[in-house]
């Protein structure tokens, strides 16, 4: 039982690091995003967040195919280089 109980605080302390690691990484997601240009937030924001293809983020931002390409390829550099080159976007 006293095995069980020390499993269980583990665990829970595990989930907790685990948790306040995630938090921090989407602070500093959020934060990186927020010095992005309004048109490369908004390119990156309809990619990853609302699942748009790059047809139709063109067709919201009335931009063509090419310009969104262009502007997710620099979001992406801008935002690795934000969060210090250590994730994979």
């Amino acid at each position: 039982m006293s095995e069980e109980i020390e499993n269980i605080t583990y665990f829970s302390k595990t989930d907790l690091l685990h948790e306040i690691i995630l938090d921090e990484e989407k602070n500093a997601l959020w934060n990186a995003l927020r010095k992005l240009s309004d048109k490369k937030r908004e390119v990156i924001l309809l990619q990853y967040f609302a699942g748009f293809d790059q047809r139709k983020i063109a067709a919201v931002l009335q931009i063509t195919p090419e310009n969104v390409r262009i502007l997710s390829y620099r979001a992406k550099k801008e935002l690795k280089k934000l969060l210090g080159g250590e994730r994979k976007l």
